[in-house]
């Protein structure tokens, strides 16, 4: 069994995982790592027959289980644009349309982006601005961690007869 909470979904050409169930807790309003992407990853999975499944809880901010009310912090935002996949030869390569890729990777990774080229600036934009909010979301927090309980009873406890 593999979970996740809030946590950055590339695209894969191939997702390589394991048969093991895979469940992702999401935050709707999460800027840091957008669960659109990991809607769409676990859309993916699923089309190559992987148990995997995404729970996005409205309202919640990134790290919605944390015990501190929402608040900004200096972190970047990440857009709905900012397409990553991951290719079969492990680089990671950003495309806006049929026109514009860049292979992050051959560029040196993400700390030498610069946006000294159309390809790099258009990476800076749809990746990175400033600010966003994370925090506490008690709805979120609680459902995750009965869903988290529920999860590891029938998968790593043979179905809840623990004896507990």
């Amino acid at each position: 069994m593999h979970v996740a909470y809030y946590p950055w979904c590339w695209g894969f050409e191939e997702p390589a995982v394991t048969d093991a169930p895979l469940q992702i807790f999401a935050a709707e309003l999460d800027r840091s790592t957008p669960a659109l992407f990991c809607e769409d990853y676990v859309t993916e999975l699923q089309r190559h027959g992987r148990n995997a499944s995404v729970i996005t809880y409205p309202g919640a901010y990134h790290s919605f289980d944390i015990h501190s009310a929402p608040f900004s912090t200096a972190l970047y935002t990440v857009t709905d644009d900012c397409r990553i996949e991951i290719g079969k030869d492990g680089h990671s390569r950003f495309q806006r349309g049929t026109e514009l890729e860049l292979d992050i990777s051959a560029a040196g990774g993400w700390s030498e982006i610069d946006g000294s080229t159309p390809a790099q600036a258009a990476v800076m934009e749809a990746c990175w601005g400033e600010g966003t909010t994370i925090g506490r979301n008690d709805a979120a927090d609680k459902h995750a961690l009965e869903r988290l309980q529920e999860l590891v009873k029938v998968h790593l406890l043979g179905g809840g007869n623990s004896g507990n």
